[in-house]
């Protein structure tokens, strides 16, 4: 599992030993340069001409 920060990778091997914790979930959003380039371009596009 990949995590997004340091601070993310500590928490959650801090819950390896909190005997409370049940789970833990990454988050479900990753963000792309190359998807947020292709969205600018497409968007863009659409743009009527001033």
């Amino acid at each position: 599992m990949g995590f997004e920060s340091w601070l993310e990778r500590d928490e959650a091997m801090a819950l390896d030993f909190d005997p409370n914790a049940v789970s833990f979930a990454a988050q479900p959003l990753w963000l792309s340069w190359l998807l947020a380039a292709y969205i600018q371009l497409r968007l863009a596009a659409a743009r009527p001409p001033s």
